[in-house]
């Protein structure tokens, strides 16, 4: 997850780019971070999500603070929404094609395939992903498909990533696959040894595939001047270390923007009738050489991108009647010394 989404302080301030100008106060709970909303005469409160490493360092979302916790994931009014087409890749594939989204082709079977990568269906924060491969063998145990496992069409593209409230987009970022840039003197794996690419260990069998792909190997000494791509993960390890905003929402080309436009309320009709109101989902894609969006998957609580809020609380609080102080309580009064008149 990129930093500038886990920085709590920048979650506060997209908040109160919507509360400040409706002269609004809000308050955070402690313990649990829970963040509380009036406006006139609807309330909420915002459940907390945190990223969680457990003893085995395996990632997860969930709600309570605690020694586990990694980073920050936003405030949603809710708790763990589900529904399969963002719990399964597979399930995810199909609803798109069948609704005229565009996704790399896949197959379930084992089998020869040239320009692939290995997915598992139900995973997440990228675990597990193996490739690319320009031919897959049946022979080959590198290449072969375990339980759960399926391939899919390689698009050599930049990663993106776009978040949407009730099927409307609200922030994106396109990035550039990670590669590392040949001096005529060091080794591949030397440079990338030397600190300043990688922010976390990088599964080494991925480096190798994608290098191979391209034709080259962690020993090869790369000319000087000539870039390689080492991993097409978004927010890879690879990628220099950014803390800036790097929402790109409002600077994409059009072409691109009107795909995830168009793209949004269809999603959003995946989500069952009961939970589909007010609901945050992301979405992984690769942009292609054409600007042609490639749809990969639906997540159904991603760590949230802070400009999320002013959408949210449009809809959340859309139609609230103002409520006098004699119905406020009295942290929420303009002037908090002042008790409210109480009239019988």
């Amino acid at each position: 997850m990129a930093i500038y989404q886990t920085q709590i302080f920048n979650h506060f301030k997209h908040v109160e780019s919507w509360l400040k100008p409706r002269g609004v106060r809000a308050d955070v709970r402690l313990p649990g971070l829970i963040l509380q909303i009036q406006y006139r005469n609807l309330y909420y409160e915002f459940q907390p999500q945190f990223l969680v490493k457990d003893r085995h360092g395996k990632l997860s979302m969930w709600m309570e603070f605690g020694d586990s916790s990694a980073s920050f994931c936003g405030w949603l009014p809710y708790f763990n929404k589900r529904w399969p087409e963002a719990i399964s890749k597979l399930a995810f594939k199909e609803f798109a094609l069948r609704n005229g989204l565009r996704c790399p082709a896949h197959n379930v079977l084992q089998g020869s395939y040239r320009d692939v990568i290995i997915k598992r269906d139900r995973s997440s924060f990228a675990e597990g992903i193996r490739g690319p491969f320009r031919v897959t063998t049946t022979d080959s145990d590198q290449a072969r498909l375990t339980d759960g496992e399926y391939y899919e069409t390689f698009i050599l593209g930049r990663p993106l990533k776009a978040w949407y409230w009730n099927g409307k987009i609200v922030a994106a970022e396109l990035e550039e696959m990670a590669s590392v840039v040949g001096d005529g003197t060091h080794k591949v794996r030397d440079i990338l040894a030397l600190g300043r690419y990688m922010r976390r260990p990088v599964p080494q069998e991925l480096l190798e595939s994608m290098l191979a792909y391209q034709g080259w190997s962690l020993d090869a000494v790369l000319p000087a001047g000539e870039a390689v791509y080492v991993d097409y993960r978004y927010d890879s390890p690879l990628h220099r270390l950014v803390t800036d905003n790097q929402d790109v929402l409002h600077q994409l080309p059009q072409h691109i923007r009107s795909q995830l436009d168009e793209a949004g309320p269809i999603l959003l009709d995946s989500i069952p009738d009961d939970i589909r109101n007010n609901t945050a989902f992301s979405v992984d894609a690769v942009v292609d050489k054409d600007d042609s969006v490639w749809f990969l998957e639906m997540n159904c609580n991603p760590g949230l991108h802070p400009a999320i809020y002013p959408a949210m609380f449009d809809s959340l609080f859309e139609g609230a009647d103002i409520v006098s102080d004699e119905y406020k309580p009295r942290h929420l009064l303009a002037n908090p010394n002042r008790m409210p008149t109480v009239q019988s």
